[in-house]
């Protein structure tokens, strides 16, 4: 979809014969009526429905694609939370939160890592750790009202 290399090449050359006829400041009804002939040439645009048809496949793929990175750094989150490699589980959790819609149950799993790995986590500020740990939490905990989940809210 789109222009071909061939009616690039040959707007390009519609262009350049423009400019050197306005330049020349000769001939420009006729140059006009050239390009107005050549552009006759070039393929039409891309129709409406065919164009929307591609952005949403374009859509769909970068989902697929985003939710693939996103399924791979919480999975490697979580593996390196196991293992005790706190900090590049915390890389990683924040990186998945960047991709994730917030106050999914998915990103909720995540902060809940998180905080585990900010609380375990030895070196770096202590205290910054902590704040962050209670801010994912939080996150959690505002997402579980008795308005938005019920069922969740009380347990």
């Amino acid at each position: 979809m789109g222009l071909s290399n061939a009616d690039l090449i040959a707007i390009a050359g519609i262009v350049v014969a423009l400019i050197i006829y306005w330049v020349n400041k000769k001939e420009t009804k006729k140059a006009l009526e050239e390009v107005v002939k050549q552009l006759g040439g070039v393929s039409p645009p891309v129709p409406t429905k065919e164009l929307l048809k591609e952005l949403e496949s374009l859509k769909t793929n970068l989902a697929k694609e985003r939710f693939g990175r996103a399924k791979e750094l919480s999975v490697r989150g979580t593996e390196r939370l196991e293992a005790e490699k706190y900090e590049e589980a915390i890389q990683d959790l924040e990186e998945v939160l960047k991709i994730l819609p917030e106050g999914s149950e998915a990103s909720l799993s995540v902060h809940f890592n998180l905080g585990i790995a900010l609380i375990k986590f030895p070196r770096g500020n202590r205290e910054s750790n902590l704040k962050k740990a209670i801010a994912s939490y939080r996150k959690i905990l505002s997402s579980h009202t008795t308005g938005k989940t019920p069922e969740r809210y009380a347990s």
